[in-house]
């Protein structure tokens, strides 16, 4: 085979393996989640959120493609230099030769370069797209949509507005400015590879052409400015100038008037710039781009600056009072705390025996502890093996012995990654050690003579003293577990320690997703990128795999 056939088909090969291992990751994913959704009782979720996301990236794909390849087919067609697809050798007018790899030279004699321009905009769409992707929620909400029937004070705009549209309406705008900015480096590159855009040490040259074109997608780019000018507008309600949060001052009485005038600036900017589309000169658009640079740093940023210092801070009580004001009853009636009723509470000097009694159930449940020194005083009297942990101390309240007490509690969860060195085994990792055991529960108010805490759940099997009865003491999900684990193999479950020997158990909860059979196998092993779940003789044919344990993500 010639040298660049074998080139090519090595990179045909190379393409074609890369496309197909992330079409393969595309489809294990879908799968896996598929299956997930299923078990947990949520496919109507999995199946929502996924028409969510295919639909903004059809639409991203779609806007981004077209856009790309309108403007790299059309500086093709205006193009004045020479094609570099024609079929005799020709050298590229900017790039020395030698320069450019064999691959290229061979997609410049054997791809046509209306194919070529399709295919470079359909993977830089499919790019945009994904990125894209991410926000599905935002225009779920958008669609979805409901006022709150309360309007903000400085537009009067429903505040349903800045939960549900002002988001979607940022990410629009960010994709437009995204796709401009490519559109203008594809048509550049193909008015660049025609020779009408040549800079070198012997010359610089712009053919009219190149400049045409470039100052529509410049008054396009003026245009998304105006609008992101105008999106500006309302971020000035997530302001912070450390006195006020939200719009102040400064923001009321300068910011907002500058937007606006930053908007006519990039409008006018826009317009000059499409004029030029006939006029073809680079002087109009370099002027444009300039004012609005000069604009934006002058009155966006140093002139408020100088009007808050100068201005603002010197009677900043007397001028923020109103936007204060306005801070605070809005944060009353987002906590609902405009509702509270002010009651004067006479302070009484003297407290006696009488007193206290009325107020048992108060004294009684007022926290002594600190929950940091207590969690250290649980993890060195519960955690009881060295893979065992207590993440954090909660604190609740429960019936118990006829009284509504609060309790401070933690879990006891385990972690395989504190198993000894010898013992990180595959196996003990996910077949043998899946679950921690049991909870620890104490008092908020008491303690013993040592100052311990007193316990009302304690050891393992949990030992009720006070506390309610633990009967399904095994934790499978936490705040520690973040591995995968595969229950109902053919190996039992380690369940905790009695002295020298360990008590086994087997799972009896229906969770998990079923992963006995081969298909399923080669499914997860692929996605855990773990050859032993295929491989493994533990896992039997009612096997279950229990994944995304840790409960934040889980819910």
């Amino acid at each position: 085979m010639p040298r660049r056939g074998l080139i090519g088909a090595i990179l045909l090969a190379a393409i074609v393996l890369v496309a197909g291992l992330i079409v393969l990751g595309l489809v294990g994913d879908f799968l896996v989640d598929l299956l997930w959704f299923r078990e947990v009782g949520y496919t109507g979720v999995f199946w929502t959120v996924l028409a969510a996301k295919s639909a903004v990236f059809l639409v991203a794909f779609a806007g981004s493609g077209i856009v790309l390849w309108a403007n790299g087919i059309l500086a093709l067609r205006l193009a004045t230099g020479p094609s570099p697809w024609q079929p005799a050798p020709f050298e590229w007018q900017s790039v020395p030769a030698g320069v450019l790899p064999e691959a290229l030279e061979l997609l410049r004699r054997h791809v046509p370069r209306h194919a070529l321009v399709t295919a470079l905009a359909a993977i830089v769409a499919a790019l945009i797209a994904a990125g894209e992707v991410g926000n599905w929620d935002l225009f779920l909400r958008f669609l979805y949509h409901v006022p709150f029937a309360q309007n903000d004070p400085l537009y009067g705009n429903d505040i349903g507005f800045y939960l549900f549209s002002f988001p979607a309406y940022v990410a629009i705008k960010n994709w437009l400015l995204a796709t401009v900015l490519l559109a203008a480096v594809f048509a550049a590159a193909a008015y660049w590879l025609h020779g009408d855009i040549v800079f070198d040490n012997q010359r610089r040259f712009v053919s009219s052409a190149a400049v045409a074109h470039g100052s529509a997608l410049l008054g396009l780019l003026f245009a998304v400015k105006a609008f992101s000018y105008w999106l500006d507008r309302f971020n000035l309600l997530y302001g912070d100038n450390g006195v006020v949060v939200g719009a102040s001052f400064t923001d009321a009485h300068l910011q907002l008037p500058v937007l606006w005038l930053l908007i006519v600036v990039a409008a006018a900017g826009a317009v000059a710039c499409w004029a030029n589309v006939r006029r073809r000169t680079w002087r109009l658009p370099a002027a444009a781009a300039a004012t609005l640079v000069a604009a934006s740093l002058l009155l966006g940023g140093l002139v408020p600056a100088v009007f808050q210092r100068v201005y603002v801070k010197p009677n900043e009580l007397l001028l923020e009072k109103p936007y204060l004001a306005r801070n605070i009853a809005l944060t009353q009636q987002a906590y609902n705390l405009h509702q509270i009723t002010v009651k004067p509470f006479a302070v009484e000097q003297s407290l006696t025996a009488q007193v206290l009694d009325a107020n048992r159930a108060t004294i009684d449940n007022i926290r002594l502890w600190d929950w940091q020194p207590l969690m250290d005083t649980y993890g060195q009297m519960q955690e009881i093996r060295t893979y065992y942990r207590f993440h954090d101390v909660d604190i609740d309240r429960y019936w118990l012995n006829g009284t509504y007490q609060a309790v401070m509690l933690s879990a006891r969860e385990l972690q395989p990654a504190l198993l000894p060195s010898n013992a990180q085994t595959w196996v003990n990792r996910h077949l043998l050690f899946t679950h921690g055991n049991g909870v620890v529960m104490s008092p908020v108010t008491r303690k013993t003579g040592e100052g311990l805490p007193i316990f009302y759940l304690q050891n393992i099997p949990p030992v009720a003293t006070g506390g309610p009865p633990v009967t399904q003491p095994r934790i499978y999900f936490g705040e520690e577990t973040n591995d995968y684990v595969i229950v109902k193999g053919s190996t039992p479950e380690f369940d905790y320690p009695n002295g020298a020997d360990n008590v086994y158990a087997a799972y009896t909860g229906s969770g998990g997703v079923a992963v006995g059979g081969l298909p399923r196998r080669l499914l997860f092993a692929w996605y855990f990128e773990d050859l032993n779940i295929l491989i493994s003789s533990y896992v039997a044919g009612d096997s279950r795999i229990v994944f995304r344990r840790a409960i934040q993500e889980r819910a």
